[in-house]
């Protein structure tokens, strides 16, 4: 796998916290990190939340269809194997997807990990504390 995910959802101040964690996971891993931004695109939803996040200057890219799916794919698979092929698979580093909850702080994400699809508000500062001012600069508010 040559890139990781990150999702995008919910209202501005979680877009920001989730490109801020992207961002960060493209520093400490020197690889390429996208961001996927379907949830918003989703007809028939019952959000009516916009995509904000593009109010800023940011400088990663979105995933495509084709990329999330072939993700989505894997751990489809993965999810249907039996609990002990599920074991040993993680042990030998299949992709699978990382989930996050509110203000909590997982170190091995930033780590090489076998993870390629996170899914989270990753709404701790630790996550980007190395590349801070990256992240004000970018997210500073546009100009009007």
């Amino acid at each position: 796998m040559q890139y990781k995910i990150v999702e995008l959802t919910c209202g501005l101040g979680n877009q920001m916290f989730q490109y801020a964690f992207a961002k960060s996971l493209e520093h400490h891993l020197q690889m390429p990190i996208l961001l996927d931004k379907t949830w918003f695109e989703v007809e028939g939803k019952k959000h009516s939340i916009p995509f904000s996040l593009g109010l800023f200057n940011i400088d990663l890219p979105y995933a495509t269809q084709e990329q999330i799916s072939a993700l989505k794919e894997k751990f489809n698979s993965f999810e249907s194997k039996p609990k002990i092929m599920r074991s040993i698979l993680k042990r030998v580093g299949y992709p699978r997807v990382a989930r996050s909850f509110a203000f909590e702080y997982k170190a091995q994400y930033l780590k090489p990990n076998p993870f390629a699809y996170f899914v989270g508000f990753f709404q701790n500062p630790l996550y980007f504390k190395e590349i801070a001012s990256h992240i004000k600069e970018v997210l500073c508010p546009p100009p009007h």
